[in-house]
């Protein structure tokens, strides 16, 4: 019979005797990831409330936009909120399961506390707000399809994607800090959370690239936000993200 902590080891990390190191704090702290992690997935895979089945906004076709768009609707303080409320649960989904990975590795487990998994999804539903308010500046200029939510225009497709480049670039830099665990673990949760919106947020934006409700593209970025926290060799891994961006921008205009 195999060993429970050989099953449950991955990349290098034990789940069952890494929780049972957590204090109390902490365990409410990863309680409270889990169970929004969850939830927030339950509702993306049942749509997010667009009125639509998330396979049908699903396609493994790249660059995902066709000639027959819809055109734009019209915005309403609902339908505002709606989208807000989309982006804030997607940034949730997708980042909440990174900052557990990122427990022990660049964070001290007892910072992960419920006062700081409500931070971190405060910021990150701020990055909502300006995630929200591109979405609907770039239906009204026309470069993105209001219904499926992915871009038709390769201008604005190529400036995302050479952005989240370029933030992949400067984690070569020499001040890259998130990847250096003894300055990591002196951060605040303000700085933390800062941090990880600054350095994954562009990567973010792809969504609008290949679709915001494109379930490829969410668990594809979901995998690649755990990935970056969890693997051994950062710089390799930044080199790895700038490389697909680039091949993304000549699928755009291939």
């Amino acid at each position: 019979m195999l060993n429970q902590q050989a099953v449950t080891r991955w990349a290098g990390w034990s789940i069952v005797t890494h929780i049972e190191r957590l204090g109390p704090r902490s365990r409410q702290g990863v309680v409270l990831c889990v169970a929004v992690i969850v939830l927030s997935w339950v509702w993306l895979m049942s749509g997010a409330g667009m009125g639509m089945r998330i396979s049908a906004m699903t396609t493994w076709r790249f660059p995902p936009g066709g000639e027959n768009a819809m055109m734009p609707m019209t915005w309403s303080i609902g339908h505002a909120a709606l989208m807000l409320v989309m982006w804030s649960t997607m940034m949730w989904a997708m980042m909440l399961p990174a900052l557990l990975a990122d427990v022990q590795h660049t964070l001290r487990s007892e910072q992960l506390s419920i006062a700081f998994v409500v931070h971190y999804m405060l910021t990150w539903t701020m990055f909502s707000v300006v995630s929200t308010a591109l979405q609907f500046l770039a239906e009204s200029m026309g470069w993105l399809d209001s219904m499926h939510m992915w871009s038709i225009d390769p201008g604005f497709s190529t400036v995302l994607a050479g952005t989240a480049a370029f933030s992949q670039l400067v984690r070569l830099g020499p001040a890259h800090v998130m990847y250096a665990p003894a300055c990591a673990k002196r951060l605040g949760r303000s700085t933390y959370a800062l941090n990880c919106v600054a350095t994954t947020g562009p990567m973010m934006m792809l969504l609008f690239v290949g679709g915001v409700m494109n379930l490829v593209w969410l668990v594809g970025l979901t995998v690649w936000t755990i990935t970056r926290k969890r693997w051994p060799h950062p710089r390799w891994h930044a080199v790895a993200s700038t490389l697909i961006c680039c091949l993304l921008i000549g699928q755009i205009w291939a």
